[in-house]
């Protein structure tokens, strides 16, 4: 037949397990089982030579032989073993044992009086059910109690001299009672006591292997955002360029032969692009290496450059700054920079060459921003097809700063990137 473990183990009894989520449960050390062999063994032995000391100084105190006595005395030392697993059922059996020990010997020994001690100590300590264990140990307490109160009576007739009264016997016996009422009071209260202290020692465990759980998981998003932002960093910069350098390459190409003074000047564009892209790198590298460097952030400062960036390469653009944005946050106006830089790069790509784009810059409220990117192109399959991550990278980089960005088709034709965000911070 397959005994259920017990509460706070695993099936196997290989060690402690987590706590229940509907009543604490106290775990078992590891070497739980090593420590309680070891003491269970001084108790016998304690119990032994108690037990002998006891019939060779005072040989008719004992009501059964010496022998008998030792076998009893180890019968009760030896439930210990298992008080901390099953501490109600082990403290019941030991009661039951150490009163029929006294009632049958007249006399309890140091070892049987600490196991007792132990018993009713791993009942408070061990028992996860609370009211069950409050029940047990009052249980304990009234048979200690009943049993004391019977030796006392009792007491009052010596058996070697047929005395009646307060004698020798019955202040021994009266020792006895106040080392029992001392024993069991202190087991309750410690019990108790080393019952919420582990608990409490639990708690701090569980909050400890929760904040290293967090701080694992906080370190891993960390290390996936800052993939992300460098994607994101390495798109805006070398797409923006590359596409530029393609499109004047592929200009240059058909220019060679028909005007070659603007298949220079596209080539130039070609080559001024690519300066561009590697001093953009090179600033990005170096940040990344020496955080420190504290390298300036891009604007809208530098908007006209983009712009005219854009117009080199062939774009129709126009630039309509509606409102100054003095007061903008560096992050913001980075933010809309980039937006503008990627939005350009997907109209040369997507709109076609006859497409005319409009930037507009404009102060929505007194605590917002907002910038259009429209174009009134025809939808096309391009020869430089997108990721479909430059609009998800826009989105990202809007939100990042508590804005937010609002992308597609026109009604009529074309594209619009609507991306609105705080002055100041906060939400547009």
């Amino acid at each position: 037949m397959t005994v259920p473990a017990p509460v706070g183990t695993d099936p196997a009894g290989a060690g402690p397990v987590g706590p229940s989520p509907a009543r604490p449960v106290r775990r078992l050390p590891e070497d739980w089982l090593r420590r309680d062999l070891l003491l269970t063994a001084l108790l016998c032995v304690v119990s032994i030579e108690m037990t002998y000391l006891t019939a060779f100084a005072m040989p008719g105190l004992l009501r059964v032989d010496t022998g008998w006595a030792v076998l009893v005395g180890v019968a009760i030392c030896l439930p210990v073993v298992t008080a901390r697993r099953f501490p109600i059922p082990t403290g019941l059996v030991m009661m039951a044992m150490f009163t029929g020990f006294g009632i049958a010997t007249g006399f309890e020994t140091v070892g049987t009086n600490i196991a007792m001690f132990l018993a009713m100590h791993a009942i408070g300590a061990w028992e996860p059910n609370r009211r069950r264990a409050t029940i047990a140990r009052t249980v304990i307490v009234v048979i200690a109690c009943t049993w004391i109160l019977g030796e006392a009576v009792r007491g009052f007739y010596d058996p070697t001299t047929g005395e009646r009264g307060v004698n020798a016997y019955f202040a021994m016996l009266m020792i006895n009672v106040t080392v029992n009422l001392f024993y069991f009071t202190a087991a309750w209260v410690f019990g108790n006591r080393a019952w919420q202290q582990a608990l409490q020692r639990q708690d701090l465990e569980d909050a400890a292997a929760t904040i290293e759980d967090q701080r694992t998981v906080i370190a891993r998003n960390a290390v996936e955002l800052e993939r992300i932002r460098i994607a994101r960093e390495l798109h805006d910069v070398i797409t923006h360029h590359v596409s530029a350098m393609s499109i004047q390459a592929a200009a240059a190409r058909r220019l060679l032969h028909r005007d070659a003074d603007r298949a220079e000047q596209s080539l130039l564009s070609v080559e001024s692009s690519a300066r561009s892209a590697i001093e953009d790198l090179r600033t990005m590298v170096g940040t990344l290496r020496d955080p420190s460097t504290n390298a300036p952030s891009p604007t809208l400062a530098q908007l006209p450059e983009i712009v005219e960036d854009a117009r080199r390469a062939g774009q129709k653009v126009e630039l309509r700054v509606l409102d100054p944005l003095t007061d903008l946050q560096e992050t913001a106006s980075t933010a809309l920079l980039r937006i503008a830089q990627e939005s350009l790069t997907n109209a040369r790509k997507h709109a076609g060459a006859a497409a005319r784009v409009t930037v507009t810059l404009r102060r929505r409220s007194d605590d917002a921003a907002e910038l259009d990117v429209s174009d009134d192109g025809f939808a096309r399959r391009s020869a430089l097809p997108g990721t479909g991550t430059g609009i998800q990278g826009m989105r990202e980089r809007a939100e990042a700063v508590g804005g937010t960005l609002e992308a597609g088709a026109k009604e009529t034709c074309g594209f619009l990137v609507r991306a609105a965000v705080p002055i100041r911070g906060g939400t547009p």
